[in-house]
């Protein structure tokens, strides 16, 4: 496993850890059974108790290697640190109040690939934290660690029914709760990560992790094994750092054993139980209750998406604008609602008054208008397959917030700007470069979290990385060079699909449709046989007309390419040598310079073909009936903005943004009645509107061709 490529969430040690915790100072002394801050620098015992709880536990480290300083326990070799007699008041206490919280702030010290082995039977075992055991085959509970970059953390909480169950790991859970989408690296003097595992009464199980910036977040929820949870939790389990719980003379025995799991395939090291941890620990706290989330987050304002509740008028009318009423805001929010939603009175008295757009406005301020129907609106267009079934990411998120801030849709394709979630209001992992620039991790968070997007999105200006950090997209041009775009389009390929899919996508017009097979083929590439087949009339009629239109307007993209990753902009990362796997570098392939190379590959196919050098294109879908269909303002252009400008300003892009928003809030495909509606619309939506889209939302959902009769029926 290569440790460099493996993602980092952890905070700064420096200053005051308490004033950066999420869980309050407060909810940590009123609530803990046990905590720890290490602060004794000396002695053999750490100790802590709660006035609450009883006597302190009392922790021992069976060997040498572990080194106090103010604030950290510092493990640098194999050990075992126990509490001396049973931590008994944790386990009452847990099993009365049927809940469990454990946070730790951790670093760690060594990279273990050589010992992140599997058991006898060749199941992975994660290294021990904390733990609360006595023997393998009796433990209540363990935070445990896997080093693969893929699943981080383990949490194994004792079971009813699998306790004693040795093919299940001695009580470890049925199905553990590991995070999908963390890693740590390690070696980092000045870096920690904050883990909290909480589980309550009706057994579901929420695993939270801090970001790089200490943010925490919820990295997974498990529903699944965890109802028994504390039917069977064992008396006389002792409290462990480190390990699990073991003799002193098993520990001396054990430590002697292989631990070189990875290389190591005899019995000794794969029956070898002992899996330790070696790191700092900054706090260690049990809580026998499930912290709520905004206890956990620290939120004043936790913006998750909430289901309503409403009180039944028994004396209600239901009128026939009463259901209209239903009907739009069924529509429009994609929810269904009872004709008891106090909304939809006030909704029926603006159809009444002869404004129905403005009863749909109403109804547009729920937020299930922007979780749901804007979302799908967004996600449809954002992938390669055109569904709605793909994660929230950068390209979704962004028409969300432009939406609800009433951002002209023109600017969608121009502007430098992209939606992050204010840390203030969502707590998601929000590194730039690791959980946006790397990965989807932030955006997943947020739809993982059930976030309200219409609260917690913000604004902000498009990033790139550079090889070593987040700098300023240097050609910003909106969703045209957000990640998943580029991710969807530009990855691999000649980047001609991002020609193909921006008029498909922006202009509702598949690359067959504005294929001109009489268009001029000088600004066809190098990589297209001019003899297919040794036929030359092969490529006049089916080659030149889609080649005409894609290769003219293919060097707006001429700065950026998608691979290891990342979206890599010729301006900022390095160069690639030629002979590199770019899908393996953090540099990017450019001949001639700042020109990714992929634009002027395979040259030996039709040496006489254009050769690409710039970032300017050519608009050859321009004559005849294109002309007419699209009606462009430009001919020519140079960059992405400019090609984000023509696509914008065309006739063809309002057409097509009210064609698709019919298709979300009609449920349909428009079909050739609803023809005149839409140009209608379209046009006050170009000449009236400024491009808002939340207005077309509300306008094309009123329609008679949208409701299907005066009532909505």
């Amino acid at each position: 496993m290569n440790l460099r490529g493996i993602v980092l969430f952890a905070m700064s040690v420096g200053g005051s850890l308490s004033a950066q915790a999420d869980i309050s100072d407060s909810v940590r002394r009123d609530k803990a059974v046990v905590l720890y801050e290490f602060k004794e620098t000396s002695g053999d015992i750490i100790d802590t108790a709660h006035p609450k709880y009883g006597a302190p536990l009392n922790l021992r480290p069976y060997f040498s290697g572990v080194v106090r300083t103010p604030g950290a326990l510092k493990i640098s070799e194999p050990n075992v640190i126990t509490s001396l007699a049973a931590a008994d008041k944790i386990t009452n206490q847990c099993k009365s109040t049927r809940g469990l919280t454990i946070e730790v702030w951790l670093q760690n010290a060594e990279s273990v690939e050589v010992r992140s082995g599997s058991d006898a039977k060749k199941r992975p075992q994660p290294l021990r934290i904390v733990s609360l055991s006595k023997g393998l085959l009796n433990r209540n509970f363990l935070l445990g660690q896997f080093y693969d970059a893929g699943n981080m953390y383990q949490i194994a909480v004792n079971t009813s029914g699998n306790e004693n169950d040795s093919d299940r790991l001695g009580g470890s859970l049925v199905e553990p709760v590991r995070s999908k989408t963390s890693a740590i690296r390690v070696g980092e003097e000045d870096e920690l990560q904050k883990v909290v595992f909480s589980v309550g009464a009706e057994g579901v199980g929420r695993l939270y992790l801090s970001d790089r910036n200490g943010q925490m977040y919820l990295s997974e929820t498990v529903a699944t094994g965890l109802g028994g949870t504390f039917n069977t939790w064992r008396s006389g389990a002792f409290l462990s750092l480190g390990n699990e719980y073991m003799s002193k003379a098993e520990a001396t025995s054990r430590f002697s054993q292989n631990d070189n799991f990875a290389s190591c395939r005899t019995a000794e090291c794969l029956e070898n139980p002992n899996r330790f941890w070696k790191g700092s620990l900054y706090l260690v706290a049990i809580y026998c209750e499930a912290l709520t989330p905004e206890q956990i987050f620290g939120l004043q304002s936790f913006q998750q998406i909430t289901n309503p509740v409403f009180d039944v008028d028994v004396n209600l009318s239901i009128t026939p604008s009463l259901k209209r009423a239903q009907s739009i805001y069924q529509r429009i929010t994609s929810s269904k609602t009872p004709v008891t939603n106090p909304i939809l009175k006030e909704m029926e008295q603006l159809i009444l008054s002869g404004d129905a757009v403005g009863a749909a406005a109403l109804a547009s301020q729920e937020p299930s208008f922007y979780n749901i129907t804007v979302k799908d609106f967004a996600a449809r267009m954002s992938n390669r397959d055109e569904t709605i079934n793909v994660p929230l990411n950068d390209f979704t998120a962004t028409i969300i917030g432009a939406v609800r801030d009433d951002i002209s849709a023109q600017k969608l394709l121009s502007e430098d700007m992209v939606y992050v979630a204010n840390p203030q209001k969502a707590a998601v992992p929000s590194d730039v470069v690791d959980d946006m620039l790397r990965s989807n991790n932030h955006y997943e968070a947020l739809s993982n979290g059930r976030y309200d997007l219409s609260k917690v999105l913000v604004r902000t200006t498009q990033k790139v990385f550079d090889g070593k950090g987040a700098v300023n997209n240097p050609t910003p041009a909106g969703l045209l060079t957000t990640r998943q775009w580029l991710a969807a389009h530009a990855v691999a390929g000649t980047n001609r699909r991002l020609v193909e899919f921006s008029l498909r996508q922006f202009l509702c017009t598949p690359l067959e449709k504005a294929a001109d097979s009489m268009g001029p083929d000088d600004v066809v590439a190098r990589d297209i046989d001019r003899y297919p087949g040794g036929v030359h009339s092969k490529y006049t009629s089916n080659c030149r007309s889609c080649h005409t239109i894609m290769d003219g307007l293919r060097p707006a993209f001429a700065h950026f390419t998608y691979s290891n990753s990342f979206v890599k902009h010729s301006y900022v990362v390095p160069v690639a040598a030629m002979d590199e796997d770019e899908d393996q570098s953090l540099g990017m392939k450019q001949q001639p310079r700042y020109i990714a190379s992929k634009l002027n590959h395979n040259e030996t196919v039709y040496p006489e073909g254009r050769i690409t050098t710039d970032d300017r294109w050519v608009n050859n879908a321009n004559r005849g009936l294109n002309a007419t269909h699209f009606g462009w303002t430009r001919n020519s252009g140079k960059g992405i903005k400019d090609f984000g400008l023509l696509l914008a300003e065309s006739k063809a892009f309002p057409r097509c943004m009210a064609e698709r928003v019919f298709r979300s809030v009609c449920k349909r495909e428009v079909a050739s009645s609803d023809q005149a509606m839409i140009n209608e619309v379209a046009t006050e939506f170009e000449k009236n509107r400024q491009y808002n889209l939340k207005y077309l939302f509300q306008k094309i959902v009123t329609t008679t061709e949208c409701l299907g009769g005066e009532n909505g029926q």
